[in-house]
């Protein structure tokens, strides 16, 4: 999702569409065959299949743990999709794009887009122990 939304603001010729872009991604982020990428591996695998379509030096690509609201509210605010990769709480284990957050009667909530279906998905900040940003940001 995020090589996606890069090739449709000025970066065109990224892998976008279905196989490709997964075969792409399995193999950059060092995926297994039951489909898990371990969190530490995602910011290199982004990075490698920019670096792989010429874009290498176009982008800065990042892994943060220890993510903050602020640093939420920043690459939203930025228009910058992120990976969350969570441990523990409702999505342990999984990894997915941050695309916006909200507040509701005082409690934040992010908003993801994940690859499980069409939909938007919101839950409340904080709900896991351990949450990991990779930002890919314009250099």
């Amino acid at each position: 999702m995020i090589h996606g939304y890069w090739d449709s603001h000025g970066y065109s010729d990224l892998p976008t569409g279905g196989d490709t872009l997964i075969d792409h991604n399995h193999h950059y982020m060092g995926t297994d065959d039951e489909g898990e990428t371990m969190p530490w591996n995602i910011d290199d695998g982004i990075r490698d299949i920019f670096d792989a379509y010429g874009y290498g030096d176009d982008f800065d690509v990042n892994n943060n743990t220890g993510t903050n609201w602020n640093d939420i509210t920043t690459q939203v605010a930025a228009d910058n999709p992120a990976v969350m990769s969570f441990l523990g709480g409702d999505w342990d284990g999984h990894s997915t794009t941050l695309i916006g957050w909200a507040t509701i009667s005082s409690v934040d909530y992010i908003t993801v887009h994940n690859t499980w279906d069409t939909t938007n998905d919101y839950f409340a900040y904080g709900n896991w122990t351990i949450c990991q940003m990779t930002t890919v940001e314009e250099a």
